[in-house]
């Protein structure tokens, strides 16, 4: 079974970052320390380096706009499948039956 994707404050995110540019440990060391999936801290640094302050503003993964898309992504899908099932749905009923079925 799968780890539980962690959420992680905004004020946390910039701490950790800080931690990392302080060259005082590795970010290997401080993502142990820290209990940080491999990898996770150096994404941080990167994003925070790209974006700015601005990337960390909710207190969640993700920018309300990528949270947006994201919700919007899920409703699309479920949308699809609506409209699938109700594809298959309409096709049965108007075909006639087939001879020598029992409907």
């Amino acid at each position: 079974m799968g780890k539980k994707r962690g959420r992680y404050s905004a004020a946390y995110k910039r701490q950790a970052i800080e931690m990392a540019l302080s060259g005082d440990r590795t970010i290997a060391d401080i993502e142990r320390e820290l209990g940080l999936t491999k990898g996770l801290l150096t994404q941080w640094v990167h994003r925070a380096r790209l974006g700015g302050e601005e990337i960390f503003k909710g207190d969640g993964e993700f920018s309300p706009e990528s949270e947006e898309i994201r919700r919007l992504k899920r409703e699309n899908q479920s949308l699809r499948l609506d409209n699938e099932i109700l594809k298959k749905t309409i096709a049965i009923f108007t075909h006639p039956p087939k001879k020598g079925s029992d409907i």
